[in-house]
């Protein structure tokens, strides 16, 4: 093997060489990174639509029409995983699709279930466009989106400490702690960045947003791990891993059990109703597995078996459909669009699960992994117990590239590897 060879592998194997090298300054004026950060930007930017629609989002379909005419005899843009995913996506729209039509849905839910199928398609297209070669651009669609989100609280009629910190400053708080330590500390960036995220998820408990709180103590604790293990030792980074989950879930008990007093109502009404529209959920899945009973549905069944769950009796029908749904995305697609509304959140999960194994235990650490590893589990998180509506779809598609994109990698150091 010849010294340049060796080189090359040594350089692949540094993984702050690797991040410095990629992560230039001139990177982010390009304009391909430009468009990705006003995308992200321009998440929250809402307009009605038939439903709910995104500034971001139309952006994201010029890009797509763009892309799509641009690319069409481009093999290297019609990439395998690209084809799954579109193919996983344009299954379930068909399912969604035909489960309207057989349970004759009304129209103006059934051009809000289809369009949410057909904006995560367009979302997914156009962030492929734009990150499938630049791990700038898909870090600038994730800045961009934790901007919006802190922007977003100016959007707000009415103020609750408690609601705008959950909804508006944790995810823009976790995010720029993740981008800043790398900046303040180079030479232990990963193992500053991870004492760092441990505390912030203890501070976000502390203000009662478990699900931010959590996944940044997971992540802080991973990035701990790692650096002190090194890269060979598996089974002794498992160890640590373990170590880091039981300590991670102390943490949270401790916290948790210190703030009930200030918090037992919150999170008994939030639990509560979790539990009862995923209970509603399965009641229509049991009713209509293979078909489904269409989009946004929401039918006197459903509703009485969340209010029995739930406790709550006053709720006009009329509205029902327009403001409830399963808080799951697996289980709302199934119970609208039957099995074939499925396949592509099977898909999407199987994905997430080996991309999140992929930056546990395989993938080197550099300055994204953190910010990689925090919207992976987010994005877990809400595809098995959040909503399929409103902005989630440019989530989906976010997570689906962020996948593909951390899976790509791997099979490319796989052949490099069998090259030489």
């Amino acid at each position: 093997m010849s010294a340049s060879v060796v080189n090359q592998i040594r350089f692949a194997a540094l993984p702050p060489a690797f991040a410095q090298r990629q992560l230039r300054f001139r990177d982010w004026l390009t304009f391909p990174t430009i468009v990705s950060m006003l995308a992200g930007l321009l998440t929250n930017v809402r307009f009605k639509f038939g439903g709910l629609a995104s500034a971001g989002e139309t952006v994201l379909a010029v890009v797509a029409v763009f892309a799509v005419l641009a690319n069409i005899g481009n093999p290297r843009f019609w990439k395998r995983p690209m084809l799954i995913g579109l193919c996983a996506l344009c299954i379930s729209l068909f399912g969604y699709v035909l489960s309207d039509l057989i349970n004759a849905t009304p129209a103006d839910r059934l051009v809000r279930g289809w369009a949410r199928m057909a904006f995560v398609i367009i979302d997914f297209t156009a962030i492929w466009a734009l990150a499938r070669n630049s791990t700038v651009n898909l870090l600038a669609v994730c800045i961009g989106d934790a901007i919006s989100i802190l922007l977003s609280y100016f959007q707000e009629q009415q103020h609750d400490f408690f609601h705008d910190y959950k909804f508006h400053l944790a995810v823009p708080i976790s995010v720029f702690v993740m981008l800043a330590m790398p900046l303040l500390l180079r030479r232990r960036a990963s193992t500053s960045t991870g004492i760092a995220l441990a505390a912030v998820g203890m501070f976000h408990i502390g203000f009662d947003n478990r699900l931010a709180g959590a996944i940044c103590i997971l992540v802080g604790f991973v990035m701990i791990a790692r650096c002190i293990t090194a890269s060979r030792l598996r089974s002794l980074y498992v160890s640590l891993l373990a170590m880091a989950l039981i300590v991670s879930s102390t943490v949270i008990v401790f916290i948790y059990s210190a703030t009930d007093a200030s918090f037992a109502d919150r999170r008994e009404g939030s639990n509560s109703y979790r539990l009862a529209v995923a209970m509603a959920g399965i009641n229509a899945i049991e009713r209509a597995p293979v078909i489904g009973l269409g989009s946004w549905v929401w039918d006197p069944q459903m509703w009485n078996t969340f209010s029995a769950i739930a406790g709550r009796a006053n709720l006009a029908a009329s509205t029902a459909g327009d403001t409830m749904g399963p808080h799951s995305q697996i289980v709302q697609a199934w119970a609208e669009a039957g099995l074939l509304g499925l396949v592509f959140f099977v898909y999407y999960g199987k994905l997430l699960a080996k991309a999140l194994w992929v930056l546990f235990f395989r993938r080197p650490l550099d300055t994204v992994s953190p910010l990689f590893l925090f919207y992976l589990l987010i994005a877990l998180w809400d595809l098995l117990f959040s909503p399929f509506a409103n902005l989630h779809r440019f989530h989906i598609a976010l997570g689906l590239i962020i996948s593909i994109h951390i899976l790509s990698g791997r099979e490319n150091r796989r052949t490099s590897a069998v090259r030489r």
